[in-house]
């Protein structure tokens, strides 16, 4: 069973292809989700780890690309969900959507009314530092 626990979007002038490249490598997510401390390439993907305090200490990570949607499925200790990225432009505008599904756990004993009121502001105040952090990546004009 899988529960889609929410879906937020946010609009930057960064172009498509830079927000892409920076979802598309998932070493860059310390840079907008400070509370991943280390992203490192594995054979079956990427091993995140956090020292501070969390739901999941340590998560695998697998990233597909299909058009202009970025997948991360991740599997931790207690939690398992899918993060979707889909990308879109409109009027030289890149508009991101991220949905975040949650995948049944045996291991994950909290209540998801626990959860609602915590993880769309969390998941919104990162997606605001990876805007920020794409607007920052881009090339400079000469």
């Amino acid at each position: 069973m899988s529960i889609n626990l929410l879906t937020i979007t946010e609009t930057t002038a960064t172009s498509l292809s830079i927000v892409k490249n920076v979802l598309t490598d998932p070493r860059n997510l310390s840079h907008w989700v400070p509370a991943i401390d280390t992203v490192t390439p594995t054979a079956n993907g990427f091993q995140i780890e956090r020292h501070a305090p969390a739901i999941n200490q340590q998560e695998q990570l697998q990233v597909t690309v299909a058009a202009n949607r970025i997948t991360y499925a991740s599997h931790g200790e207690h939690l398992t969900y899918v993060l979707n990225f889909l990308l879109t432009t409109i009027n030289n505008r890149t508009i991101i959507e991220e949905q975040l599904i949650l995948q049944e756990s045996p291991n994950f004993q909290l209540p998801l009314v626990l959860l609602k009121p915590i993880v769309p502001h969390e998941c919104h105040a990162n997606l605001l530092r990876l805007v920020n952090f794409c607007h920052n990546s881009r090339p400079s004009v000469k």
